[in-house]
């Protein structure tokens, strides 16, 4: 994992983003399956300003294998 990357992210509410990495939290040793920052579009129609759309920011996301809850992942 590299920032730039694609990720689909899972929300609180099981919703899934098309998100891009912003930071991979790996320590520089390559892990497999890192904690991340993310950056993702908002769904909410009502978050908009001059640039469009508002992004929303997640960070220090687990994996989908270090997660025990059915959400606030990445995959």
């Amino acid at each position: 994992m590299q920032i730039g990357d694609t990720v689909h992210f899972v929300d609180q509410r099981r919703q899934q983003h098309n998100a891009l990495l912003t930071a991979v939290h790996d320590g520089g040793q390559g892990l497999p399956n890192p904690a991340v920052n993310l950056v993702y579009v908002s769904e909410d129609e009502t978050k908009t300003d001059p640039y469009g759309r508002q992004v929303e920011r997640k960070t220090s996301v687990v994996h989908k294998s270090n997660q025990s809850a059915q959400g606030m992942f990445w995959e």
